[in-house]
Order: C-alpha cells, then structure tokens, then sequence
C-alpha cells in the first residue's frame, strides 16, 4: 500500500507553506498534495488506493477541515469511490 508515502513522500514538501486557513487553495495541485496537506491539519485520514488519483490535477479551493467533504468532491468529479474505513477515508475506483 504505498497511500502511506503521500504523507511522507515528496508530495509532502511540494507545497511550501501549510495550509494555515481553513480555505484550502487548489490552483493546479494535485489530489496528492492537496491530501498530503489536509491529512496533516486532520485526524481523519485520506488514504489513495493509487499513483493515478495521486496524480490527478484540482482547481479551485477546498476547506481544510473537512477532508470528508474534500473526498467526496474528487470523488464525485473523478468518479472514484469513497470508503470510510474507522479513522480513514479510501479513495479508490470503483469495482
């Protein structure tokens, strides 16, 4: 499960100032580096089931203290599925 490195991994520095407002800017991020900075102001975690919806482009702004609202958004934009998993919340395609 390599969803773990989106916290850790590079994606983590891409951003150079964290989020300190609960507006959540998108311009051009990827899913990503936008998970990457709400799962570090969160405890509920966004955890991606792949490199391909990491990878996918956003736009626009997002509140940084809802990552459920966050999900379902990408979710419903992207047509990936949304599974809440005890403290985490899957994004993944749909089987």
């Amino acid at each position: 499960d390599w969803s773990s490195d989106v916290c850790s991994s590079d994606l983590t520095t891409a951003v150079a100032e964290p989020v300190r407002s609960t507006l959540l800017p998108a311009s051009d991020l990827t899913v990503g580096q936008a998970v990457a900075q709400l799962n570090r102001q969160n405890a509920m975690q966004i955890r991606l089931a792949t490199r391909d919806i990491a990878d996918m482009r956003l736009s626009g702004g997002f509140r940084g203290d809802d990552p459920e609202a966050f999900a379902r958004t990408v979710a419903a934009v992207n047509g990936l599925a949304v599974v809440q998993v005890g403290q985490a919340i899957d994004l993944r395609p749909h089987t």
